[in-house]
């Protein structure tokens, strides 16, 4: 199954890479949260 590149996903990742230790899924969304309000949980 292969997912489409979308800006959520290309955020995900850019914070994922800029982290420097292990992230929680709450502590991502947060993260990623913060630029994207709309983003979703399940994402």
């Amino acid at each position: 199954m292969q997912l489409r590149m979308t800006n959520q996903r290309e955020m995900i990742l850019r914070e994922l890479k800029k982290s420097k230790k292990h992230l929680t899924a709450d502590e991502l969304y947060a993260r990623v949260k913060k630029f994207m309000p709309r983003i979703s949980l399940a994402t």
